[in-house]
């Protein structure tokens, strides 16, 4: 598996990373201690990680996260040796190392603080906070209309409703039933009455439906996915800085799910002196794609006080799962047990994970699974939403790869014993398809003919069936590798979706990715139930541990000046 014995931290190398550490010897023929580091922050890039911190004893995130997959069957000495290695180059001082953010510079890796971050992250970090800035300072275009705050709203939303009215840009963060979209139908009736023209946008057509859902009238405002906003999809005009978008308040949802470099794209074209708010989960798992931007802008609005958390929960389908998912943030082991095995609406198998778990929930769910057989192409898109499976890994014996063949293997037998020649089966987009309006996530459905093929996906094109943000079905020829089997997910792909019931599973195999922040994702993601199926030992360790966001506190350093970025702001 190793490369080069005499480097085994090559292992971390995709092709063009050793082109980089080639061009980085040749720059500088003394600085190999910085080669282990500058090889781990393009993995973390490549995983989504918009910086690395490294600490005295630390690296965020972790080997672990970032290898676990991999290199499963790998000692945990020698992976405790990889993280050794890149700690060390902290010291390391090459010349291809800056602290001075330039746009062209030809520095090859930036250290801000204990922070590292790839040139082209530097530069996004600067879009974001010069964008935020000029956003926040700038006097807005029309007044808000002079109306009471609704006695509706909890005190902590009255707070948010108030606060909009006041700052040109805000943050409204708060878990599920908290209130947030309570919060922002009254804040958007208040803009409509005031004049003002409106959009709500979020990262995923299926959030933005879910957005659709709270209003009773639509026709003035515009609902729609970033990407169409921004022109990135084929129906829309390209907005930029220069041709930015036409409304004079924007709601922005789901922002926790927002890749940095979306992000970014979305504050530039945001005109100066348009209103905006923020909302999100700061609990939940970062997104799939470069994380950080959310976190950094929402660690940037607290130093000027313009973010609201909503606390108190209004509105949750079951108690005993609201209680549950509270619990699971503060890291009460003793609270979440006795919850999970007094309250009825939550099961919880409290037995180790098998290896062919896969197997146990056709057993469990078979029923509930067979209604796909006999479902006509509506109630497909319906029970989408019905029951899910999420899992911390994705390849492995335990993964979701593994586990959506074996179902799907499982429910194709079950249509021959049936005589049933085609059915519908969920599927996943895996890649952004802006034009289309489809990001990463997305689900849909294909229609399986059970006699063509044992792996319906083997097939190099299939029609992929979706739901458009303004509810109508269409209909997409893809190619099956930007697909994968609906049934059971990630956890990290299943945020931004809700569905009646979730099964959670959480295997051995995951266990050094097992955290707070992961258990709550997958938890919040069920409305009516859940059922566990997790041994008591890797539950208490999810519980015992808490995602440290590798880019955590960044701003700070910006406040003590140690940046140029910083200054210029």
């Amino acid at each position: 598996m190793l490369d080069n014995p005499e480097k085994p931290w090559m292992v971390l190398c995709s092709y063009l990373d050793k082109k980089t550490i080639h061009l980085a010897k040749s720059w500088d023929s003394q600085g190999d201690d910085g080669h282990p580091l500058l090889a781990f922050v393009f993995k973390a890039a490549r995983a989504g990680h918009f910086c690395v911190r490294i600490t005295g004893q630390s690296v965020y995130p972790s080997i672990y996260d970032l290898v676990e997959e991999e290199l499963l069957e790998q000692d945990e000495a020698f992976l405790e040796r990889l993280e050794a290695w890149i700690r060390k180059g902290r010291e390391a001082s090459p010349s291809w190392l800056g602290s001075f953010w330039s746009p062209f510079s030809p520095i090859l890796l930036y250290r801000v603080g204990d922070y590292f971050l790839l040139p082209r992250f530097m530069g996004v970090l600067d879009t974001l906070l010069h964008q935020i800035t000029r956003l926040s300072q700038a006097p807005c275009f029309l007044s808000w209309a002079k109306v009471p705050c609704p006695a509706v709203l909890n005190p902590e939303q009255q707070v948010c409703f108030e606060s909009v009215q006041r700052q040109a840009v805000h943050f409204l963060l708060g878990g599920p039933g908290t209130g947030k979209s309570f919060t922002a139908v009254a804040v958007i009736q208040l803009a409509l009455s005031s004049g003002f023209r409106v959009a709500v946008l979020a990262p995923t057509g299926k959030a933005v439906a879910n957005l659709k859902k709270r209003f009773s009238s639509t026709e003035t405002c515009f609902f729609g996915t970033i990407h169409r906003a921004l022109g990135l999809s084929h129906s829309s005009p390209l907005r930029s800085r220069m041709n930015p978008i036409p409304y004079d308040f924007i709601l922005v949802d789901e922002c926790s799910m927002i890749d940095a470099l979306l992000f970014a794209e979305l504050l530039q074209a945001i005109p100066t002196g348009a209103r905006v708010l923020f909302m999100g989960d700061m609990n939940q798992l970062p997104s799939i794609e470069m994380d950080g931007a959310f976190s950094l802008l929402v660690e940037w609005g607290k130093r000027y006080q313009l973010v609201t958390q909503l606390e108190t929960s209004v509105r949750m389908e079951t108690e005993g799962l609201g209680a549950l998912t509270q619990h699971v943030l503060t890291g009460d082991r003793e609270l979440c047990f006795a919850l999970l095995q007094e309250d009825p609406s939550l099961r919880w198998i409290e037995q180790p994970v098998v290896s062919d778990w896969f197997e146990e929930i056709c057993s469990l769910f078979g029923e509930e699974l067979k209604k796909w057989l006999w479902a006509s192409e509506e109630q497909a898109f319906i029970l989408m939403d019905t029951l899910k499976v999420l899992v911390p890994i994705r390849v492995g014996e335990s993964g979701s790869e593994r586990a959506n063949l074996s179902i799907t293997l499982w429910m194709c037998r079950q249509a021959r014993q049936r005589g049933i020649d085609t059915f519908y089966m969920p599927v996943f987009v895996t890649k952004n398809f802006p034009s289309e309006g489809l990001c990463n996530g997305d689900q849909g459905l294909i229609q399986v003919h059970v006699q063509e093929a044992l792996d319906p996906l083997t097939k190099r094109r299939v029609t992929f069936l979706y739901r458009e943000e303004s509810g109508d079905f269409l209909k997409k020829e893809m190619s099956s590798y930007d697909l994968s089997y609906g049934w059971c997910i990630s956890v990290h792909k299943s945020q931004g979706s809700e569905f009646d019931h979730v099964v959670v599973i959480l295997p051995k195999a995951s266990s050094r990715l097992l955290n707070r922040q992961l258990l709550y994702t997958a938890l919040t993601r069920a409305k009516k139930g859940i059922t566990l199926w997790a041994h008591r030992s890797e539950l208490d360790l999810a519980l015992s541990k808490s995602l440290l966001r590798s880019e955590s506190g960044l701003m700070r350093v910006f406040d003590q000046g140690d940046c140029s970025i910083g200054r210029m702001i």
